[in-house]
């Protein structure tokens, strides 16, 4: 019975009365403490003391502004980006496919984009695969008389099988950053607005915490709101527009220019080598260098430019990014 009373003692308050009246009843709190603080204050004639306590009172009145407005004012923020900076209308192509910024949202976008390149590149890989197999079944056949080679494969098909295993090992690591990328969007937005938004609120309220509560505040609207904002920006495919697109605009294949050729690997043909009529060794590096401008350049912009947003923001907040910037700036 008392295992049972302790863990629904933990569980009812964030279970019954939701974030917003965990963080008004901390508000209360401070409100208490700040207000005792200030009447001893005047009390004992502290002066200090005295402009502490309307300081922190202030501090507590902004923070009670913050529990009833920020919601609303990031769902706002968010909803303004839309439309006024990206464009809630403006178009963008992902897995061959015209969709506007309504329709996809910007983190679904995103995980769209990652999602096409990851097939792009395993679809890539497979041709590489399955090229390289002629290569080298070729490139291991040896003909000699009486002891003598006449034909060596490997002189013929050295540079080939070398050609192949660079681009191969080129593709790996993309694949791994896509991968990693994938999981950094699932958990922003699994907990930008869930855990860290409120959790900031809370922890902005009392002086000790102050700090890193405007940090968590900070971190939440720069990943959630400016990241995918500043990715949609970057992507190739993006077409800025206020007019609604015309029903059943849709395209048979990916942007023709930079961004989208990868999506149409497995259908470029080039045929007359050993291992089928696939991609020759020249294009599949020329797609592998656009597309890993694609996956690693554009999300580091978007990234770097988040990072400038949060130290920014932090300190309007009364946070202080401290020592982790940098952190940041060593790592970037």
């Amino acid at each position: 019975m008392l295992q049972a009373w302790d863990v629904g003692l933990l569980q009812l308050p964030w279970e019954t009365w939701g974030w917003q009246s965990i963080a008004l009843l901390a508000v209360l709190i401070s409100f208490f403490i700040d207000a005792t603080l200030l009447m001893l204050g005047y009390g004992f004639q502290l002066e200090g003391l005295k402009r502490w306590a309307k300081a922190e009172l202030l501090q507590t009145t902004a923070s009670a502004l913050l529990v009833i407005l920020l919601v609303s004012l990031v769902t706002l923020g968010l909803n303004t980006a839309l439309g006024a900076v990206i464009g809630g209308e403006s178009t963008i192509i992902c897995e061959g496919k015209q969709q506007t910024i309504n329709e996809s949202g910007t983190i679904g976008f995103v995980k769209c984009k990652l999602c096409e390149e990851a097939v792009q590149l395993n679809q890539l890989y497979n041709q590489l695969f399955q090229k390289n197999l002629g290569v080298e079944r070729a490139a291991s056949v040896i003909v000699s008389i009486a002891g003598v080679p006449i034909y060596d494969g490997q002189m013929v098909y050295f540079e080939d099988v070398q050609k192949a295993h660079f681009l191969g090992e080129k593709i790996v690591p993309l694949l791994v950053s896509l991968q990693a990328q994938w999981v950094l969007m699932n958990y922003i937005s699994a907990n930008m607005l869930m855990f860290f938004l409120p959790l900031g609120i809370i922890l902005r309220i009392f002086p000790f915490t102050r700090g890193i509560g405007g940090l968590f505040i900070a971190i939440a609207i720069g990943l959630y709101v400016v990241f995918p904002t500043l990715y949609i920006m970057n992507d190739p495919t993006y077409v800025r527009t206020v007019s609604a697109p015309t029903e059943g605009d849709q395209f048979n294949q990916c942007y023709p220019g930079f961004g989208g050729v990868v999506t149409l690997v497995s259908s470029f043909e080039t045929g007359g080598d050993i291992g089928g009529t696939v991609l020759s060794y020249e294009s599949t590096a020329e797609l592998l260098a656009e597309v890993t401008i694609n996956i690693m350049f554009f999300p580091f912009i978007a990234f770097a430019a988040t990072i400038v947003f949060i130290s920014v923001l932090t300190p309007l907040l009364g946070g202080d990014m401290g020592e982790m910037m940098t952190m940041i700036t060593k790592v970037v």
